[in-house]
């Protein structure tokens, strides 16, 4: 599932509802504003392939919270990007 809004009440329902049913839904994406800190624990949580979030300033926020260092891009396996071209690519 690619989940867009993810830190929003829509997006929240939606992954709640993925705990409901462990095993049957796997989330490759999520897309946020500027929540990074829900953001975070999702990732932690769902492990997705991709986290893409509204901004570069908002992308600083996000690693500095997962604690990846300057000039990394990736938590464990999960791809970490900014603005909406990346949501397209």
């Amino acid at each position: 599932l690619a989940v867009l809004g993810s830190t929003g009440s829509i997006g929240q329902s939606t992954l709640d509802l993925v705990r409901r049913f462990p095993g049957a839904f796997r989330i490759d994406l999520l897309v946020a504003g500027g929540r990074v800190d829900q953001l975070a624990k999702d990732i932690a949580e769902f492990r997705p392939a991709r986290a893409i979030v509204a901004s570069e300033e908002a992308l600083s926020g996000l690693r500095h919270r997962l604690g990846v260092r300057e000039g990394n891009f990736r938590w464990n396996d999960t791809e970490l990007a900014a603005g909406s071209e990346a949501i397209c690519s």
